[in-house]
């Protein structure tokens, strides 16, 4: 944008100011490899779709496009019982995605709240994407490592996460109890109340809408258990949090959040992975042991160009959901058929 003659000092430092973003947005586009997130199933069916590495890697750098895992998805590759498949799976990811792993969910909540719950935050994400969880320091200590596995006794690791397991076979009857005004106790209830602060913080939220009400109930929870509890495998990133606010008791800690930071419930990923929570309970597979971790998945859709995955949950969510992130969600048999047509060329 050049200058005008009868252009005032603050208008040309906008003008300074808008011609360096232009050239930043340039040089952006030019130099940033797309995210393509892989989610657990996306991991699975790609590892069996795709056999050669030198084309995948060639055809990478041409699209501008890298593949991207996170904690999640290596805590869930480890717990494979079977040992060929998990070996096979981490030795795919190793060679063939990013030689670091996305932040965390947790990480990713930990730094929405941190930022006071913005209306975007994607590019502060690009900026800062990498883990700094210890499971990502072992990731890159082992990519592209022919000679290194990430040795896991699996016993251990199963009853470290059976927590969420349980938490995801028990999530709707949570919901329902919690839902249910003809119970003793209903006003009294902390979730409900806590509810009931978000509607008098929001009166568009319209919660006499049981959907609407589902949903903001959901986002609670969520926000207790990850935020409040730290329930993920890895939880140093909320003892990080609190520590300054010294906020023992989860209960308080979710007060404080309602208090301090109300649109965390309200928008962004708590509310994100809360809706593919809604529409999981929802469905036949309501008890589903993989829900939680669905969920936790769905955060990326946002943050990442693209998510692929193998699991119709995720299809679904695309299909029923008016929402621009789950529009980048892109099935493992859409991407086969694309793989196909590039290999038949080649």
């Amino acid at each position: 944008m050049p200058y005008s003659p009868g252009d005032s000092l603050r208008q040309r430092a906008a003008r300074r100011l808008i011609n360096w973003a232009a050239r930043f947005a340039a040089w952006r586009t030019r130099t940033r490899r797309n995210i393509y997130y892989l989610e657990t199933s996306g991991l699975n069916a790609l590892a069996d779709q795709v056999d050669d590495y030198r084309l995948f890697d060639y055809v990478k750098r041409s699209l501008k496009v890298e593949f991207y895992i996170s904690a999640i998805g290596v805590w869930e590759v480890l717990l494979n019982s079977n040992k060929q498949r998990k070996e096979n799976l981490l030795y795919w990811a190793q060679f063939n995605c990013s030689p670091f792993l996305l932040r965390s969910p947790t990480e990713i909540f930990v730094d929405y709240a941190s930022n006071g719950a913005p209306r975007k935050d994607r590019y502060s994400f690009w900026l800062n994407r990498e883990t700094n969880l210890e499971i990502g320091r072992v990731w890159k200590r082992i990519h592209r490592r022919i000679d290194r596995t990430i040795p896991v006794d699996l016993d251990q690791l199963k009853e470290r996460t059976s927590g969420i397991r349980q938490f995801s076979k028990q999530l709707k009857a949570i919901v329902t109890s919690t839902a249910d005004k003809g119970r003793t106790g209903y006003e009294d209830d902390f979730f409900v109340r806590s509810m009931d602060t978000l509607s008098k913080r929001f009166p568009d939220l319209s919660l006499d809408n049981d959907e609407n009400r589902e949903l903001t109930l959901l986002s609670i929870v969520f926000a207790f258990f990850f935020l409040c509890i730290g329930m993920e495998l890895d939880n140093s990133p909320i003892r990080r949090f609190w520590k300054e606010t010294k906020i023992e008791d989860p209960f308080d800690r979710l007060n404080h959040l309602l208090s301090a930071c109300p649109h965390l419930f309200i928008r962004g990923p708590i509310l994100e992975s809360a809706k593919m929570a809604e529409t999981q309970i929802g469905g036949p597979n309501a008890k589903s042991r993989g829900l939680i971790h669905d969920s936790l998945h769905s955060v990326y859709c946002y943050y990442a160009d693209h998510l692929i995955s193998g699991d119709n949950h995720f299809s679904y969510l695309r299909d029923s959901t008016d929402h621009f992130a789950f529009n980048k969600i892109i099935t493992a048999d859409e991407f086969g058929a694309v793989w196909l047509l590039i290999c038949s060329q080649n």
